[in-house]
């Protein structure tokens, strides 16, 4: 008697895409047609497809470092609060990570937005921004969440001083995660862009 064989493989590959315009304005309601998928060159079949808003689980990345004392605190907050309670659907679910040199976890997933507006309250900014550790550390949160998209949100003058780890290693993270990443800069000191 021959033991059975189980064979798998991958019928379907989901793939997420954002359209904007020139002006970086949300393109909606394009078709199917609109669309072409190619692996190592070779133009796929697009099996399924649907333009319909898919639930998010939204972790935002709060910079609490000393460079965002006074006001840019405030305006983070006030970014924070926009994007969770404004912008996301009902169906969304969202956690927020204060980081400055290390990464501390304020909300776990949540959909209630008394949870992060009162762990946000008493934030002090203090230490160095270690932001590309803060991303790493918040990937494997990614693997809890409820939802299908997953997205981080970071909010920070854009200026990494303490990272152990280095821009590529964020990198090869990300490629490696289903993520979308964001970024806001609050009122840098200078022109600089938030990934340098």
């Amino acid at each position: 008697d021959r033991p059975a064989r189980f064979q798998s493989g991958v019928d379907l590959i989901s793939v997420t895409a954002t359209v904007v315009d020139g002006e970086g304005h949300l393109v909606r309601g394009l078709p199917v047609e609109a669309f072409e998928i190619f692996e190592e060159g070779e133009r796929q079949k697009i099996t399924q497809f649907t333009s319909e808003r898919v639930p998010v689980s939204l972790a935002v990345l709060l910079d609490v470092s000393d460079s965002m004392f006074g006001q840019r605190l405030v305006d983070a907050r006030s970014a924070v609060e926009q994007f969770l309670f404004e912008l996301l659907d009902k169906n969304d679910e969202f956690a927020v990570v204060a980081f400055n040199h290390e990464p501390r976890a304020l909300t776990r997933w949540t959909q209630a937005p008394e949870v992060v507006t009162s762990s946000m309250a008493t934030l002090k900014p203090f230490g160095s921004t270690a932001l590309y550790d803060a991303v790493l550390s918040a990937l494997p949160m990614m693997n809890t969440r409820a939802k299908q998209r997953a997205s981080l949100l970071i909010i920070s003058d854009g200026a990494d001083t303490a990272s152990d780890a280095a821009l590529r290693d964020v990198r090869s993270a990300l490629v490696r995660s289903d993520a979308f990443v964001y970024a806001i800069a609050v009122d840098p000191p200078a022109k600089r862009a938030i990934n340098e």
